[in-house]
């Protein structure tokens, strides 16, 4: 562009340098004068003061053009302007801002560029591929290699794991072989698998790259039914290519006339490390660790023995516990089922002879414990009862309360007499002593108190005396006519119960309650 607003009075010269010059570069027409070489290069235009309004012209431009993706970059182009007219020194110029759009694009291309079909146990496929573009470099020239793995599940085989494509051989045809995995697991007649495709590498615009998966149908060469003719030459049948889940083995010899064979996957065998729900045979508890198979025509009988083997999952049967256990069903699959004697298992293999056809399949499990004795039952509850009810019933009451009445009538009777007879009588305390009889002293426990006699004996009253508090000492008896006090408890409290009352009469002592 010219120079603005006015004409200088002396040269006007503009230097110009890129802020990265690793990939781009800067030219111009005659008037680009150069200095320098390599990174001290100093690139500048002049205009004499006669030429201000002439235009002066750069281009900034890639390096090279090479074959890399180096995707989208931006830098700036800066100006510093020098001249002896201070209006255009050191005047500042608005950097300019440089976008480089790459024309080569990371990318992988792939054949075929849709899914396909595989057989197990047929032929292989490939599939190739190649890169759109080189691959960066690393600071000091090191090649950022790509790496590229397809990642598949258990249905199918590739080889190679993975392909390295590398500056010098990006654009070298890839190439994966893949198969169907020959199983011995009956499924679908036609299932799928999934390849997808993993890059790696240090390459920042093939770490964008994404390839789009790959859907391979797998056919297979397995059966759920198996129909085969045997005659006395007898034959081996399976399932499965090649020979695995299950195989029935006739011998020559076991069948006199040809018949056709059925071999039937009636149950699937459990996911890996799996066992089946709990079966009860008497007291034996198993679980399925296997597939169920069924052999027909039922009922049919051989010769000679022929030999039934069933794969079973060790895992499985580990997981369990217990022992090893063939079972069959002589009804087909409707029961009852039954433990198959003198069964060899190995590897994972359990194999029996037998001459007849049913359904068999293997378990796992152990005699269960026998149940433990029943507690005894809890006690009956407890009759519900009023908060206030004291437990004894109506009837009860009735004859304390005519107890206690009779004991308080007689207690009053006795009162009564005593009364009546101090008042003809003068009382007086007798002086305690010791009294024997046929030379053995009677002892009586205090307290007690006396009375004068009277006519015919005498009559005693319970009452305090010595001895209040519990102690004991010797009461006095007296002699024909003299009457004491037989002893009798005292709480100081009215005495309701039976008076224990002394009566001496002809030197002989008696006691009566009144």
């Amino acid at each position: 562009s010219p120079l603005t607003p006015r004409r200088p009075y002396a040269r006007v010269t503009l230097y110009l340098s890129l802020n990265d010059t690793s990939y781009l570069k800067v030219e111009g027409d005659t008037t680009l004068n150069r200095q320098g070489e390599g990174a001290s290069e100093r690139l500048s235009v002049e205009w004499e003061a006669s030429q201000w309004q002439q235009i002066r012209r750069v281009r900034v431009l890639r390096a090279e053009n090479d074959l890399t993706d180096s995707g989208q970059r931006t830098t700036s182009l800066q100006y510093a302007m020098e001249s002896l007219d201070a209006s255009y020194s050191g005047v500042a110029v608005k950097d300019s801002v440089v976008i480089v759009v790459d024309d080569d694009k990371a990318g992988v291309t792939v054949t075929p560029s849709t899914g396909f079909t595989l057989t197990e146990g047929g032929a292989t496929s490939q599939v190739t591929m190649t890169l759109d573009s080189m691959p960066q470099l690393f600071e000091g020239n090191q090649s950022r290699d790509v790496v590229v793995r397809l990642v598949h599940d258990v249905q199918v085989a590739v080889t190679p794991a993975e392909i390295t494509f590398v500056r010098a051989n990006y654009s070298a045809v890839g190439v994966f072989t893949i198969r169907a995995v020959d199983d011995t697991t009956i499924e679908e007649s036609q299932h799928l698998s999934l390849l997808r495709f993993q890059i790696v590498t240090g390459d920042t615009e093939y770490q964008k790259v994404v390839v789009p998966d790959k859907i391979v149908t797998i056919v297979d060469n397995d059966k759920e039914r198996l129909t085969v003719g045997m005659g006395k030459w007898g034959g081996v049948m399976s399932l499965t290519v090649p020979y695995g889940a299950v195989i029935l083995s006739v011998p020559p010899g076991a069948l006199s006339n040809d018949t056709k064979l059925v071999l039937r996957e009636s149950l699937k065998p459990l996911p890996a490390g799996t066992a089946g729900t709990e079966t009860s045979l008497g007291q034996l508890r198993v679980r399925r660790v296997g597939g169920s198979y069924e052999f027909k025509p039922h009922g049919t009988t051989f010769a000679t023995p022929v030999t039934i083997a069933i794969e079973y999952d060790e895992a499985a049967a580990a997981l369990v516990g217990g022992k090893l256990h063939m079972l069959v069903c002589l009804n087909g699959t409707d029961g009852p089922w039954s433990v198959v004697e003198e069964v060899t298992f190995a590897g994972g293999v359990a194999s029996v002879q037998s001459t007849h056809f049913s359904t068999y399949y293997v378990a796992a499990g152990a005699v269960a414990a026998p149940p433990a004795e029943a507690p005894p039952p809890p006690p009956p509850p407890a009759p519900c009862r009023d908060p206030d009810d004291t437990g004894v019933s109506d009837v009860e009451w009735g004859i304390i309360a005519a107890f206690i009445l009779e004991n308080l009538v007689l207690a009053v009777v006795g009162t009564w007499v005593f009364v009546k007879r101090a008042t003809a009588v003068k009382p007086q305390v007798l002086p305690l002593i010791e009294y024997s009889a046929d030379g053995k002293p009677l002892a009586l426990p205090a307290p007690m108190v006396g009375i004068a006699p009277g006519a015919g004996g005498g009559v005693g009253l319970l009452g305090p005396g010595p001895g209040v508090g519990g102690a004991y000492g010797r009461a006095v008896m007296g002699v024909s006519n003299e009457p004491v006090l037989l002893p009798g408890p005292y709480d100081g409290q009215p005495n309701l119960t039976p008076a224990l009352v002394g009566v001496v009469g002809e030197g002989k002592p008696w006691e009566k309650q009144v």
